[in-house]
């Protein structure tokens, strides 16, 4: 599970609300996973998740063209990269049955808190 805190902010209250939302759909996985919900159901909310994190990351990289941030170009490879290791951890799930694993957990957790704690805030003086 993941805890909001202060820590998180950035600043700006739409994308500060924007990362709770990833962080409960993250939280609402993970007790999915603990409750042994059907594979069905986890498959949906890591769709949730997909779609969320797309949108979020359309916000911010507008956000962030707007203020001029400079390393812009660097952040739009970061969040592809992670929505394309999240659409395969999708393919391995529902192409292969694979289960959602603590494997899966561990790397959204990681890199959820990890990119707002320090790819996040590099833009914070920014806003």
């Amino acid at each position: 599970m993941i805890t909001w805190s202060e820590k998180f902010e950035i600043a700006d209250t739409l994308v500060d609300n924007q990362h709770k939302r990833l962080i409960e759909i993250y939280n609402e996985l993970h007790q999915s996973m603990e409750k042994g919900k059907s594979q069905a159901q986890l498959i949906t909310i890591i769709g949730k998740l997909i779609d969320y994190t797309q949108y979020h990351f359309e916000t911010e990289e507008d956000i962030m063209d707007e203020a001029s941030y400079p390393y812009l170009l660097a952040h739009q490879k970061i969040h592809d990269s992670f929505i394309a290791d999240v659409k395969k951890f999708q393919q391995r799930v529902v192409k292969e049955k694979e289960l959602i694993t603590l494997e899966i957990l561990d790397f959204l957790k990681n890199w959820i808190e990890n990119h707002i704690l320090s790819e996040d805030m590099k833009f914070k003086p920014y806003l």
